[in-house]
């Protein structure tokens, strides 16, 4: 015999389908959002690793300069990708060593290694990469002293903390510079020490100054 729904049963159905749907579409998001995590991480491991046979070849320091008004310093902090990408690039550290003039192929180039592969829109407003670049030697960090001095130095692999962050997907600050991230909340770094893993923005951005963010979210020490 047919039996019909009572309003009470077909309420208890419909509740039960939207809450299946939710979840699977939940759990759809979650992957996809992990999945753009992952290809971030990935550029990131590239990077460190050519950082990594960059500094066997140079006294383990990683790609940097010295500050033209006091040759003792080096700090490099910001979109400024120029003196990772030229020397890493141009020497041949990705594996393969660019063909044609320099200035006519390097953000090319550049675009091909340093743009995280869901970044929509900070690597055409930096002109050179997706990432922040942050090297600090320990001249640099004492002198400036809100770097938290030598425990904050990041240009020799096998003696500075390999904690410390060394290249990041997003600067987290208030002004002008970017808040948001390709990952929403999240942000990925690469370690002075080649380990690539992941932090969470807002606690970052409400840090009283900037160097705070920087040493207490993004290398975990305790200020």
């Amino acid at each position: 015999m047919k039996r019909n729904f009572t309003l009470t049963e077909l309420a208890v159905v419909v509740s039960l389908s939207v809450l299946v749907l939710t979840v699977l579409v939940s759990s759809a998001h979650a992957a996809v959002e992990q999945a753009k995590k992952a290809t971030c991480q990935d550029v990131l491991r590239k990077i460190g690793g050519a950082v990594q046979l960059y500094a066997k070849d140079n006294a383990n320091f990683v790609p940097c300069s010295v500050r033209k008004d006091n040759p003792e310093m080096v700090e490099v902090f910001g979109h400024n990708l120029n003196e990772m990408g030229n020397k890493l690039l141009f020497k041949g550290y990705f594996g393969v060593k660019p063909k044609g003039r320099y200035d006519k192929i390097i953000n090319t180039e550049k675009m091909k290694y340093f743009v995280c592969p869901d970044d929509p829109a900070v690597y055409k407003r930096s002109g050179c990469g997706s990432y922040n670049y942050f090297v600090i030697n320990q001249v640099a960090a004492v002198a400036r002293k809100r770097f938290g001095e030598e425990q904050y130095a990041r240009i020799l692999i096998t003696r500075d903390r390999p904690e410390n962050s060394l290249v990041f997907d997003v600067f987290p600050y208030r002004g002008s510079v970017v808040k948001t991230s390709a990952h929403g909340d999240m942000a990925n770094i690469l370690r002075l020490g080649g380990e690539v893993n992941s932090y969470n923005i807002k606690p970052a951005a409400r840090a009283s100054s900037i160097w705070n963010w920087i040493g207490e979210y993004m290398d975990g020490i305790e200020l």
